[in-house]
């Protein structure tokens, strides 16, 4: 999918961040993102793809590279939450929840912080 940021904030914490591109795919109780990106840090080597993320929708902990601080596994929740997706970093201290949704034919990504305050939301256009 391709995107236009209507706010553009990259937090540790959250469990993906696709920037202005990236490929989501559902396969029965299983979300997969390739080429999220990871925020720029320090020794970063651009030149290797970003791990794809894979969490599995039925409520099941996975752990997944926080997108700020590569370097840190974050434990995060994702169910199904009637026809949305809703993705929980169950890390103390971090409370970030992300919500995937499509609206008006467009994927909508929502990430709130407890601990920053305030949501981000990206839209995104199918290719």
């Amino acid at each position: 999918r391709s995107g236009r940021r209507t706010s553009s904030t990259t937090t540790s914490g959250a469990v993906f961040n696709c920037g202005t591109e990236c490929t989501i795919t559902q396969k029965g109780q299983t979300l997969t993102i390739e080429n999220a990106q990871l925020a720029d840090y320090p020794g970063k080597d651009k030149s290797k793809p970003t791990p794809p993320v894979t969490l599995h929708l039925d409520g099941q902990k996975t752990e997944v590279i926080d997108s700020f601080s590569p370097g840190r596994q974050l434990p995060v929740v994702a169910r199904w939450d009637g026809n949305k997706v809703s993705i929980t970093s169950s890390e103390p201290g971090v409370g970030f929840t992300q919500t995937l949704s499509v609206e008006g034919g467009q994927l909508v990504v929502v990430t709130e912080s407890a601990r920053h305050g305030g949501q981000t939301i990206f839209k995104y256009k199918k290719k």
